[in-house]
């Protein structure tokens, strides 16, 4: 199973060139070779993931910053389930 969304290498709406050279990115690559990386937006993970995880070695970004972002699906109007998205870079 592969991400077909948004930035996935079949996406052409969203990768502009300059984007792909800032982040060294090559679609042809990208759809040969599956390393189980993958680039996603964050509308997309607040759609599709309830939850996530990340795990990264902050020496390899130049630039850091942080979201933290509560999202609360209401449940048969009695119910509210809250979930933590929490992305730490190096805060």
């Amino acid at each position: 199973m592969r991400w077909r969304g948004n930035y996935s290498e079949l996406d052409i709406k969203h990768w502009t060139q300059d984007l792909k050279e800032t982040l060294n990115y090559d679609p042809e690559s990208a759809s040969i070779f599956d390393n189980g990386v993958f680039w996603i937006d964050y509308d997309s993970i607040c759609r599709f993931f309830d939850v996530f995880y990340l795990n990264w070695n902050p020496g390899l970004f130049h630039y850091t910053y942080c979201i933290h972002q509560y999202v609360t699906l209401l449940l048969h109007l009695h119910y509210a389930q809250t979930y933590n998205i929490s992305i730490l870079l190096d805060c």
